[in-house]
């Protein structure tokens, strides 16, 4: 780290001196070495205040509740000795906020299986890898977001509470959460294969491939799915199965428009809808100004 780190932990207060490569206690005394860009939180967790731009190779979280707060200052990631992004890793069944910008040209690693959200509009580049655990864009509210493309082998979940983009293309093995009140538009043309489950909030997109490998599954956890244009798209899952089967029953001027499909198929085409037009939870019955068949 760098000089004049403070953190807040339980009531308690350290300093970090990359001059002196000590952590100090609050009163002076000792607490740990330094080691050059690596910094180990443990227990008892609590919120770290930066004191100034702090490089760093690998963060690692060993307890749950940490959230890093910038106070103007941001988190360089410099990358490993060899070149490879920087690590950050959360334990299982911990979350850590970092709400400090992260900035530097290497990328960011996540791994092990806690939940890690960045709840500041980050600047770093070169890219972002989800080994393992949750990686959360945004904690509710108006900001979180990343730069770039990513490669998901586990959960990538978006929380924001207003209306953002990602146009970044996300591949991997894994799947993609929504979980925020907002509207998140996908543009990417993304090849994830996990699937896509949609918790809150509304997913927007204007193709198929938005929502990843065409034999990823879409699941309708309370969220809404929308589409910008027309949608063409053959999945699988019980959700969407039984989300083309109503199209038998409604007619073009309806909530659900217009759709092309067999019988209890997962196959369904969205012909030439409005801007807006909106798929909702099959949990929640969308009105329909047409009258009922007789």
């Amino acid at each position: 780290m760098a000089a004049a780190q403070t953190c807040m932990s339980s009531g308690r207060s350290r300093r970090g001196s990359s001059s002196h490569q000590n952590w100090t206690n609050s009163d002076g005394t000792f607490n740990q070495s330094w080691v050059p860009g690596v910094a180990i939180f443990a227990a008892p967790s609590g919120i770290v205040t930066l004191g100034e731009t702090i490089n760093a190779r690998a963060l690692q979280f060993m307890a749950d509740g940490y959230r890093i707060e910038g106070n103007g200052f941001h988190l360089n990631l410099m990358g490993m000795a060899d070149g490879s992004a920087s690590i950050v890793r959360v334990e299982p069944g911990s979350r850590t906020v970092i709400a400090a910008n992260l900035t530097g040209a290497n990328g960011l690693r996540k791994m092990d299986g806690g939940t890690l959200v960045l709840a500041n509009d980050n600047a770093y580049t070169g890219g972002t890898t989800i080994s393992a655990g949750t990686l959360q864009i945004g904690a509710g509210g108006t900001t979180g977001g990343i730069l770039g493309d990513v490669v998901d082998d586990s959960i990538l979940a978006f929380a924001r509470g207003n209306d953002v983009t990602f146009g970044g293309v996300v591949s991997g093995s894994g799947r993609v959460v929504q979980v925020g009140s907002g509207v998140l538009t996908l543009s990417g043309a993304n090849t994830y294969q996990g699937g896509t489950i949609l918790s809150a909030g509304t997913t927007a997109v204007s193709a198929d491939e938005n929502l990843g490998d065409a034999a990823g599954t879409i699941t309708f956890n309370s969220g809404t799915l929308r589409t910008t244009a027309t949608l063409a798209a053959s999945r699988s899952g019980p959700d969407w199965k039984a989300l083309s089967s109503r199209s038998s029953s409604v007619r073009t001027s309806c909530t659900w428009r217009s759709w092309s499909k067999t019988r209890k198929s997962s196959a369904f085409t969205m012909a030439s809808p409005p801007a807006g037009s909106s798929i909702p939870s099959r949990r929640r019955r969308a009105p329909s100004p047409c009258p009922r068949k007789t």
